[in-house]
């Protein structure tokens, strides 16, 4: 009976490890996941730290439109959150959304979903309109518009749509929602008038240059012209964020590898950079005033490294490990603390451009 009793335990046991190891590879599975969706972008300009935030989006019945709420989260150099301010609906459905924005050229740029022909394209709100500080706009003794900071309620931000044209048009005619990445893209500012458009469908990119003119009638809209320059192979099909210039593109792609494009000659060519699956891209922290952006590249193990990414001034990919006490670890399943310990280290070390120097 004895040995009976002893047997009958030890499968008890071996099934309960079964189950335990399932349980464990599932978690490493949702843990995988979950750093595809971590990836998330800060800004770091005039001591100050822009994030952004989607909200909302539950219960949601039209398939087209989202009503996930954007949110751009202004913080000291420190790490404290000075300023929340709601920003736009943008047509998000889903808040694991990476959400396609940018600060450069004065403005704040937020790109909608593709969801139809009809559905919201893109918007900008000046800087001042999110900042703190002495260049903050706010309305003194006013209702607080949907934020709040230091100094005085919160004015409406000053939204302006700016034209995706391109982007649009591929929906013209259709009544059913698009495939989940069917049709990626994203806008890379290059001056307060102009911009580049970058278009993946069928793992083809279309590159397009946009130039506006804002008429004195519609001071909420910018009329954007199109004309496409360029046609990549991509060799990928999923969502994407630029950084750079016109003529030096990254393309970091969700599931955290990194592209560069280049143009040389008049035309523009495409090369992996960064392509190591243990080492995903899971923040970015761009200096506005260098325009310099950083790439924190995290292996996925539990306890894994950590390495600092960078362009230099020819193009090629710099590396500094982050050693354990530079930094502290970032948390699974909160976003905003992968963005603000990455930019307070590289203050810390020296990286970021004099003017965001400053320790309040």
């Amino acid at each position: 009976m004895g040995i009976e009793h002893s047997t009958a335990t030890g499968g008890q046991i071996g099934a309960r490890n079964v189950v335990l190891a399932c349980a464990l590879f599932i978690f490493f599975l949702l843990v995988g996941a979950a750093f595809g969706r971590e990836f998330r972008i800060c800004y770091v300009d005039a001591e100050q730290i822009y994030t952004s935030v989607l909200e909302g989006g539950d219960g949601l019945e039209n398939p087209f439109l989202g009503s996930v709420v954007t949110r751009i989260e202004t913080r000291t150099l420190t790490g404290q959150l000075a300023k929340s301010q709601t920003v736009s609906k943008l047509g998000y459905r889903e808040r694991d959304t990476v959400l396609r924005w940018h600060v450069a050229h004065g403005y704040v740029w937020l790109l909608c979903e593709p969801a139809s022909a009809h559905s919201p394209a893109a918007i900008r709100v000046p800087v001042e309109d999110v900042s703190i500080g002495a260049g903050a706009r706010t309305t003194p003794g006013g209702p607080d518009a949907g934020g709040s900071g230091a100094g005085g309620s919160a004015a409406p931000p000053r939204t302006q749509v700016w034209s995706i044209a391109p982007v649009n048009e591929l929906f013209f005619g259709r009544i059913d929602p698009p495939k989940k990445d069917e049709v990626c893209f994203d806008l890379l500012p290059t001056g307060a008038n102009d911009c580049l458009l970058l278009v993946l469908k069928g793992s083809q990119f279309k590159v397009y240059e946009g130039t506006t003119t804002s008429p004195s009638n519609q001071p909420d809209r910018s009329v954007v012209q199109y004309k496409v320059t360029d046609r990549l192979g991509a060799g990928f099909q999923e969502p994407f964020n630029l950084f750079g210039n016109r003529e030096r593109i990254a393309v970091v792609t969700r599931s955290g590898r990194m592209h560069l494009i280049t143009q040389a000659g008049g035309r523009r060519s495409i090369k992996e950079l960064w392509g190591n699956s243990d080492w995903p891209v899971v923040a970015v922290a761009v200096d506005v005033a260098a325009g310099t952006a950083f790439f924190l590249a995290q292996e996925t193990t539990v306890d894994g490294g950590r390495k600092c990414l960078w362009l230099d001034k020819d193009g090629r990919l710099v590396e500094r490990v982050i050693e354990p006490s530079g930094m502290k670890r970032l948390p699974f399943g909160r976003p905003l603390e992968t963005c603000v310990p990455f930019a307070e280290y590289l203050r810390d070390q020296g990286l970021l451009a004099e003017k965001n120097m400053k320790k309040e």
